[in-house]
């Protein structure tokens, strides 16, 4: 088997030389599972490569989306390794042989830079030319075969840099940047005594743009660092995972290129104790994401294990839901995570209504777990009261809003509360965005109902209290002989409310008591029911029935 695969190797090799004798070194490979791409090149076959985009396809093969070889300057170096390269990629597109996920540890990350350089004092041109060439010239002596890097001529739209980035997904999507893994754009504000640089990323496999990061320096010599250091923060790592088969809270994370050996020793693609954000993506039978196809697991979040042990990367799930991923997933999904960047100090919770957005709710009370107890679940289970789980932070002000700071661990899970009733409990990883919008399901009529209801219980406890009073009084009298005593107090006893009054009274107070959220009229439903079962055991009209008939015979024995 082996002296076969050497032969079709080097018959593969020769057919290459005689195919392509000015080739340069990039094939890519589309299988059908997903992608698999290789790239062999220098800086210089790059930017040849970028100048000479004409492609060169081969015929694919059984099962394959095809093999294409770009054109450019003389191949002089690395010609055996393409060949492997290509080979052995061939050759898994044919035979099946590997999959992509076999490949995506050693696959570099190849990113599109769109930097646009404004304000500087008459040298605009000469200073971004300059600004570019560091760029370039730190990206491959920090990051090495980790990263590719392009630059582009083209500025980056500033709706792409603005608050809130479109939606570049289906027709919107640029065709030029699916060659691409990360799309990042670069904003330098050069000033006489320093410059302000934004940058953010575009991950093209997931569609999401990332946080924006601000810097400033005001040393006019520091400014290529400092954007070089602003691009390796907007960066946002990518990994796939897949689930633990034992423990359904656990997944494996595999970052693409982490197996790939970065030319500084300092250079770090993913750090341990890290948050991800897990994605979605649904593709159709070309490999392109379909309509809707990429989803945000909702308030979910994988954390890092704080250390790696051996090649294996694990993250615990941390979500407001228990099967955040489901059961099953059918068709065409590749389950991708995305490095989270925190870039404030804390988070804003804007707790909102979810029938009604633009109604903030206020008074919602915000609680977390405290640090020596045990989780609220467990203390339930094993009979103690799970309120001792629970520590106060505060409460949302008139706005709904809450601050909620940044801890030494980057998920906190919080437990939102309107009076007794749990309305949710969350992830939140605080600094990620500035502020972060809760719908919560729409509580005020609820509270109203209850406020009505506590009303009424309160005056059934004092009509309760008064009729049992004076029920004692009557029964004294009677036993002392004093039947017209008796009958005065009976008089008194019989002019209090009875039970078809309050009943009347809840029956109103329950029509008026309406939601637009079914949940929240199935809790006031429950409100109404269980007080109409608190009535029923009190005023029992028999009672004052036996009393009126003992009082009757003792006027008859008088």
């Amino acid at each position: 088997m082996a002296e076969d695969l050497h032969h079709q190797l080097s018959d593969f090799e020769s057919s290459i030389d005689s195919l392509l004798p000015n080739m340069d070194a990039v094939a890519e490979f589309r299988c059908p599972a997903a992608p698999v791409d290789w790239t062999h090149a220098d800086r210089a076959v790059a930017k040849s490569l970028s100048e000479n985009p004409a492609p060169f396809t081969l015929p694919p093969a059984s099962g394959a989306r095809g093999v294409v070889f770009r054109t450019g300057s003389t191949w002089k170096n690395g010609r055996r390794l393409i060949a492997l390269s290509v080979f052995f990629g061939y050759l898994a597109c044919v035979t099946g042989i590997g999959s992509a996920d076999e490949f995506w540890e050693y696959s570099p990350y190849r990113v599109l830079v769109m930097m646009v350089v404004k304000n500087s004092p008459g040298m605009q041109m000469q200073t971004a030319s300059a600004l570019r060439s560091y760029l370039e010239d730190r990206c491959a002596v920090t990051a090495g075969p980790v990263w590719q890097v392009t630059l582009s001529e083209e500025q980056p739209s500033a709706a792409w840099l603005g608050d809130r980035p479109p939606d570049l997904v289906g027709e919107s999507f640029p065709p030029a940047w699916s060659v691409y893994d990360k799309i990042l754009f670069l904003h330098v504000d050069l000033e006489w005594n320093g410059a302000r640089i934004t940058a953010r990323e575009f991950d093209v496999a997931t569609r999401q743009f990332g946080s924006r990061i601000h810097r400033t320096t005001r040393q006019p010599s520091h400014v290529p660092r400092v954007v070089f250091r602003t691009f390796c923060e907007a960066f946002l790592p990518l990994a796939q995972f897949r689930i633990d088969q034992e423990d359904e809270d656990l997944v494996h994370l595999s970052f693409k290129g982490q197996e790939l050996k970065a030319a500084a020793d300092d250079f770090r693609l993913f750090e341990p104790g890290g948050v991800l954000i897990p994605i979605f993506r649904r593709n159709d039978r070309e490999g392109r994401p379909r309509p809707d196809g990429i989803q945000q697991v909702p308030w979910t979040y994988l954390a890092m294990n704080p250390k790696v042990e051996g090649k294996s990367l694990q993250a615990r799930i941390f979500s407001a839901t228990k099967r955040p991923f489901g059961l099953r997933r059918r068709g065409r999904i590749e389950q991708y995570a995305i490095t989270a960047r925190l870039t404030s100090e804390a988070t804003e919770l804007h707790l909102v209504s979810q029938v009604d957005p633009t109604q903030p709710v206020a008074g919602c009370s915000i609680l977390e777990r405290a640090a020596s107890e045990p989780a609220p679940d467990t203390q339930a289970a094993e009979g103690k009261d799970p309120k001792n789980a629970y520590q106060l932070l505060g409460v949302s002000d008139r706005d709904g809003m809450f601050r909620l700071d940044r801890s030494k661990d980057p998920i906190r899970t919080v437990w939102i509360k309107s009076g007794q009733l749990l309305l949710a409990k969350l992830p939140v990883v605080p600094g990620l965005q500035p502020v972060m919008e809760v719908p919560l399901p729409e509580d005020e009529a609820r509270l109203r109902a209850e406020g009505k209801l506590t009303a009424l219980r309160n005056n059934l406890i004092d009509l309760v209290t008064r009729r049992s009073i004076l029920i004692v009084r009557i029964r004294t009298r009677l036993d002392a002989g004093d039947i017209d005593g008796a009958k005065r107090l009976f008089e008194q006893l019989d002019d209090l409310p009875r039970r078809l009054e309050f009943h009347r009274d809840i029956e109103q107070q329950e029509q008026l008591a309406k939601s637009n959220d079914p949940q929240t009229q199935r809790r006031i439903d429950g409100l109404f029911t269980r007080t109409k079962a608190v009535l029923g055991s009190f005023l029992d009209p028999r009672e004052l029935t036996r009393l009126q008939d003992d009082i009757n015979a003792a006027s008859r024995k008088q």
